[in-house]
């Protein structure tokens, strides 16, 4: 599932950088 989450998180890393990083805090938490 991690490696899912990063695939997705580096599809919206091209649209938004921020997301990206939202979205690897939010794996770090969980």
């Amino acid at each position: 599932q991690t490696a899912a989450n990063i695939r997705l998180a580096t599809k919206i890393k091209r649209k938004d950088p921020r997301v990206f990083q939202d979205g690897i805090y939010v794996v770090e938490r969980e």
